[in-house]
């Protein structure tokens, strides 16, 4: 009986001892990442400060026009690629 008692023990103490190795590994994994994340957050302070005026340029979509092959952005510009003319503007179409 003594001796079931104590195997039962030590393989709760072995369960124990990989279960605090595995909590260890992902503590240094979390550590690492908290450095990393705080060094980020440290440069992406100064960079704010360094430049607090600055201007942001909204996002331009192109699309190509499969019909007519020229590029239209948001802004309803049109340009026409180097090798082609185009005498009348038109719009883009659906397929």
């Amino acid at each position: 009986m003594f001796l079931l008692i104590y195997n039962c023990f030590r393989t709760k103490l072995k369960q124990t001892e990989v279960d605090c190795e595995y909590l260890k590994t992902c503590c240094e994994t979390l550590t690492e990442e908290n450095k990393r994340l705080q060094k980020e957050l440290q440069e992406l302070r100064a960079l704010k400060t360094s430049q607090p005026f600055y201007m942001q340029l909204p996002a331009t979509t192109l699309t190509m026009c499969p019909s007519c092959e020229r590029v239209v952005t948001t802004s309803s510009t049109t340009t026409t690629p180097p090798n082609t003319t185009a005498t009348t503007q038109q719009q883009p179409t659906n397929p």
